[in-house]
């Protein structure tokens, strides 16, 4: 979907172009890089669950959905573009990490034991 704009003036200056938006969708699981309190606060939450081999989770996940995944840090931009990978610098303080598989839909799957731990973060 795309929405081009001719002859705009901003600032004395003629501006033309396309805004390209598109619709993605899949799998995404949402993790934080570290134990913060303050983070836990901000998001409402007292407790986290921990998972030390993300990278065994992945594998699990790809091996099961038959989708090979992609994962990685978020980064964070002050302008408009966004994916699954890029969020507003308002988020930044998430210091969020990401895995996300291309089609695939809600998924319900047995892990082994010992890959996640609960753990209270916050009283």
């Amino acid at each position: 979907m795309g929405v081009v704009f001719e002859g705009n003036n901003f600032g004395g200056e003629v501006i033309d172009g396309t805004v390209t938006r598109y619709h993605e969708d899949g799998l995404v699981i949402c993790l934080c890089e570290k134990k913060s309190k303050f983070i836990a606060r901000k998001l409402g939450k007292k407790a986290c669950v921990r998972i030390d081999d993300v990278a065994t989770l992945k594998k699990l996940i790809d091996d099961y959905t038959g989708v090979k995944g992609i994962d990685g840090r978020c980064s964070y931009t002050a302008s408009h573009h966004r994916n699954h990978f890029l969020k507003s610098t308002y988020d930044e303080w998430q210091q969020e990490y990401r895995l996300f598989w291309h089609d695939v839909q809600d998924i319900k799957i047995q892990l082994p034991p010992n890959i996640a731990k609960l753990e209270f973060i916050l009283p």
